[in-house]
């Protein structure tokens, strides 16, 4: 009874031993996770501001093109009416003035 008692204990001590690497390896991976959590964190944020940026520069990059878009239409406007200006004073002909209406930028 003896030896198995001695047995117990020695296994007990074993279990207690192999309970404690796992702890302790539990607390490794733990440790691991917390970082790697924090770094992909950290990419994320990184990534958002990144988008951010690419937002508004698209944004700003929108506004001038209506801008542009705004005085092209206003210049072809006053093409037209000074076409219809020389047409009228007979600087052009009709055929020069249907020509020159036909190009477009839009």
């Amino acid at each position: 009874m003896k030896d198995a008692f001695e047995a117990a204990q020695k296994d007990l001590l074993s279990v207690q031993k192999d309970d404690s690497n796992l702890q302790k390896e539990i607390e490794v991976t733990r440790l691991q996770c917390n970082k790697q959590s924090s770094d992909i964190l950290q990419s994320l944020s990184l990534v958002n501001e990144e988008v951010k940026a690419v937002r508004e520069a698209l944004q700003s990059s929108q506004m001038t093109q209506q801008e542009l878009h705004a005085t092209v239409q206003t210049l072809l406007i006053e093409r037209d009416l000074l076409l219809d200006e020389l047409l009228k004073n007979g600087a052009i002909s009709r055929n020069v003035r249907l020509a020159a209406s036909r190009i477009s930028y839009t």
